[in-house]
């Protein structure tokens, strides 16, 4: 049996499981934990738990630290520039279509995600690369 915590990065995400290591963590503690994408920020959301090694599915990796409060205004710093990005490229997809005569997407957003879904009608694939550069 190999103890495990559960972690999430997004609120209503999904749950990761860590090994804690040599670290004492408990629920609502941030950590630092190292991913496929770098070092990330999470949120302890279920406890120690034992599990079957049999049931893990991949390597199993560990927590390297408890979140202390640079890695915390850094986290917020990171999600006030997510929301000014996501915001600059909406605004510039929309010049776009008006330049081009076109209706905007429909901006959908559900209740429990807190970026907005995007959804266009069209016949072909549109590249949106040309937007975001200029």
């Amino acid at each position: 049996m190999t103890t495990v915590v559960g972690v999430k990065f997004k609120e209503a995400g999904k749950l990761y499981y860590f090994s804690p290591g040599e670290n004492q963590v408990e629920v609502g503690d941030n950590v630092i934990v190292e991913t496929a994408r770098g070092l990330e920020f999470g949120k302890v959301t279920l406890g120690a738990t034992e599990v079957k090694e049999s049931d893990l599915v991949a390597p199993l990796k560990s927590i390297i630290r408890k979140a202390n409060e640079k890695d915390r205004k850094k986290h917020e710093e990171n999600l006030a520039k997510k929301e000014e990005a996501m915001r600059l490229c909406q605004e510039k997809v929309d010049a776009r279509h008006r330049r081009e005569g076109k209706e905007p997407p429909e901006r959908l957003r559900q209740p429990q995600d807190a970026e907005p879904l995007l959804r266009r009608n069209a016949r072909r694939q549109v590249d949106l690369r040309p937007a975001i550069q200029g």
